[in-house]
C-alpha cells in the first residue's frame, strides 16, 4: 500500500490546502479534541499496517489520537517547526497512551 508520505503528500495535502491550509485534525474538529493517546510513525511506513497496528494497540477507555501527519498543518514550511512542537508537547502532556506500531520493511 501507500506509504503515509505518500497519503499526505497525495490526499492530506490538498484536502487541508483547500479548506485553508490547516491540519487535518482541525479541519475534521474545528473544537479540538483532549487527546487520549499519541501514536508514533514513520514517514515511509505502510499507512494501511500503520492503520491495523493501531487498531491491534488500541486501548478500550481511548477516545482521541494524536497522529503527527494528522495533528500537524502539512503545508507549514520550516518556521512552523515550533508550532509543531508546541502541539506535539502538549500531546504528549494530556496522552494516557504511546502507541508505537512496528514498521514491517521488505
Amino acid at each position: 500500500g501507500p506509504s503515509i508520505d505518500q497519503v499526505t503528500e497525495l490526499y492530506i495535502k490538498p484536502k487541508t490546502q483547500t479548506a485553508g491550509g490547516m491540519s487535518w485534525a482541525l479541519m475534521r474538529h474545528p473544537q479540538g479534541l483532549r487527546c487520549d493517546a499519541v501514536a508514533v510513525h514513520s514517514w515511509n511506513q505502510d499507512f494501511f499496517e500503520f492503520i491495523e497496528e493501531i487498531r491491534k494497540l488500541w486501548p478500550k477507555d481511548a477516545d482521541h489520537l494524536f497522529l503527527y501527519f494528522l495533528s500537524c498543518p502539512q503545508l507549514a514550511g520550516s518556521s512552523e517547526t515550533s508550532l509543531h512542537e508546541v502541539q506535539l508537547t502538549s500531546a504528549l502532556d494530556t496522552a494516557r497512551y504511546m502507541l508505537i506500531a512496528s514498521s514491517v520493511q521488505e
